[in-house]
């Protein structure tokens, strides 16, 4: 297989052959289509073994009118624009979208999100929908999936839990999640898991009702400080159940989520409440466990720089890099 993509935005081309191309085609994806099945159509004879596949951004919502794929074509659709904060099935827009390309004779495949692309280490409230939003792949005839997360760095939120249970999903759409979770959860982070569970539940019961992979903390949820030190006291309580230092240590970096909204929200230790100099040495603190445990990147490609550079009395996103 090889992967012909256009450029990482959902933008299309002006110009005057195209918009009448893709006008007469009645889709964003007329051009692409065409294009795509002329390279396929020209190699053909040369690598007849070889598919070629194309990235079908949701600017392209429905296919070409007029040109059909060549049968060496295949199709990745991208949930780039879903709302990430219900399953995909309560999407209207999203559903369209997937209804219309996936009724195609083609091979399918789909490009999905799993993090927060803009903040990497806050909380992102919407573990319980990967089950059923893979399920809803696998009905639709959907036979590759590439689920994205954060790929820079350690998890300071639960991308392990999210890979387990990816992995399981993959394997079998129709898994028991909920078992599979608690069995994660016990292994990973020991007695105290339901603290953590709990803490999961409690954080997607705040979710907001629409949020998309890039985006502020306070897109995704919001809390007061009356609900964040109920999320401490679950996290202190896993803590405290941890047996060994590796539980210790993967709980206090999971909790890392809670310490990075709490800064970007001004809440707990970080409120403008505090002096200035306790504020500023919650910042240091997270700061130094954030690279004490390798979680050192707070955005897709964005590090953090040297110490000496830094203001820790400001939230986490004005943090140099």
């Amino acid at each position: 297989m090889i992967t012909l993509y256009t450029n990482d935005s959902d933008e299309v081309c002006n110009c005057p052959e195209c918009t009448a191309v893709n006008a007469a085609e009645h889709s964003a994806a007329g051009t692409l289509i065409q294009t795509i099945n002329d390279i396929a159509e020209s190699l053909k004879k040369v690598r007849p073994d070889v598919t070629f596949r194309t990235l079908i951004w949701q600017s392209a919502s429905n296919p070409p009118t007029q040109t059909k794929l060549a049968d060496n074509v295949s199709i990745q659709l991208c949930a780039i624009g879903a709302n990430m904060s219900k399953p995909y099935r309560e999407d209207e827009a999203f559903m369209s979208y997937l209804n219309n390309w996936t009724a195609l004779n083609c091979e399918k495949n789909v490009w999905d999100y799993n993090t927060n692309f803009t903040n990497y280490s806050t909380i992102c409230p919407n573990i319980s929908n990967i089950d059923d939003n893979i399920r809803l792949m696998y009905e639709h005839g959907i036979t590759g999936y590439f689920m994205q997360g954060n790929a820079y760095g350690n998890s300071g939120e639960f991308g392990e839990l999210r890979s387990y249970i990816v992995s399981k999903l993959l394997w079998d759409p129709y898994c028991d999640v909920e078992a599979i979770k608690k069995e994660f959860l016990r292994a990973y982070y020991g007695a105290g898991y339901k603290n953590i569970e709990a803490y999961i539940a409690y954080t997607e019961e705040h979710a907001v009702d629409r949020f998309d992979i890039i985006c502020d903390p306070d897109k995704m949820i919001v809390l007061d400080n009356k609900q964040v030190a109920q999320c401490d006291t679950w996290w202190d309580g896993a803590e405290q159940a941890a047996s060994n230092p590796q539980e210790l240590e993967r709980i206090q970096r999971s909790r890392i989520q809670l310490r990075y909204y709490k800064s970007m929200m001004s809440l707990g230790e970080f409120s403008w409440l505090n002096s200035p100099i306790d504020k500023w040495n919650a910042g240091e603190k997270l700061y130094d466990d954030m690279l004490s445990m390798g979680v050192d990147y707070i955005s897709q490609g964005r590090t953090m720089r040297d110490r000496d550079v830094q203001l820790f009395i400001l939230p986490t996103n004005k943090w140099k890099s």
